[in-house]
């Protein structure tokens, strides 16, 4: 009996160890060192400003001294594709797919990078695959993972705006202010919004500036690109103004980039309150 109740025993211990084997094994916890930290918030701040070139460098070398730190390879790979360096971009994203370290992040920036080349390819209408198709696949995965995320909804709204989808674009655009955070995310999503909406419908005349001491950001926004499709570049520019005094500096340098804004760059008088705003749309 008691040769029978020992057996018993080592089964059960048997069993729960090929039990506790089979459960996925945690992963040591990384912390970043001082020096490490140190590189990490230089990178930040030279992303927020806009310098995605010295912040590729910062984290860069943060990666270098620490490589196993969870999501550098990420931060490269997305201030790397920021500088335009695509190269570099897709091997550092590639890293953290393998490592599976922000796999959903960096596949939607793959994508991102694969449509953005087929666009400048000559012979993009003879692949196999359509890379929007692909790339809108990520997004509706990120999404699915992500149910909150603002992020992918504006930039998904961004690439049907580029190829002059206002609808699809909209209607994303509502979805990413559903989403939105309400302190930043949402004022550059209303700014989007109104921009989008006057590409689709563009206004007939106008407006006055009589009333642009009483109008609010989006609303001043929204008058500067109607004035300009009216040609009325001066009135653009104190429209222009006016919106510049509810954003943040980094979310106006987000609109001051804004597709609507291309076709009238040329004009001197819009380029001195646009010029040294440019900057690309990112992830939070």
């Amino acid at each position: 009996m008691v040769a029978v109740f020992v057996g018993f025993l080592a089964g059960k211990n048997s069993a729960a160890s090929a039990k506790l084997s089979e459960r996925p094994q945690k992963y040591e916890e990384v912390v970043a060192t001082p020096e490490t930290e140190s590189l990490l918030e230089a990178g930040f701040v030279h992303l927020n400003g806009g310098d995605f070139r010295k912040a590729f460098l910062d984290f860069q070398k943060a990666l270098q001294g620490q490589p196993s730190l969870p999501g550098i390879d990420y931060l490269v790979g997305y201030s790397a594709l920021h500088s335009g360096e695509y190269s570099l971009a897709k091997e550092a994203l590639d890293h953290a797919v393998s490592k599976n370290e922000m796999e959903a992040e960096s596949r939607v920036l793959l994508a991102l990078i694969a449509l953005d080349e087929s666009a400048n390819e000559k012979n993009a209408s003879t692949q196999m695959t359509d890379p929007l198709v692909t790339a809108e696949s990520e997004f509706r995965r990120y999404a699915s993972t992500h149910p909150k995320s603002a992020w992918i909804y504006s930039r998904w709204a961004e690439i049907h705006r580029q190829r002059g989808s206002y609808r699809t674009a909209a209607d994303l655009l509502h979805k990413a202010v559903l989403r939105a955070d309400p302190d930043e995310n949402l004022s550059l999503l209303a700014a989007r919004e109104v921009l989008n909406k006057l590409q689709n419908q563009p206004a007939k005349e106008a407006p006055s500036t009589a009333t642009i001491t009483s109008m609010k950001g989006d609303e001043a926004l929204g008058a500067a690109l109607a004035a300009l499709q009216n040609k009325s570049s001066s009135d653009a520019v104190l429209f222009l103004e006016r919106a510049k005094e509810f954003y943040s500096p980094r979310v106006f340098r987000e609109i001051a980039s804004d597709k609507a804004f291309d076709e009238y760059r040329a004009d001197a008088k819009v380029m001195k309150i646009l010029e040294g705003t440019s900057m690309k749309s990112a992830q939070p």
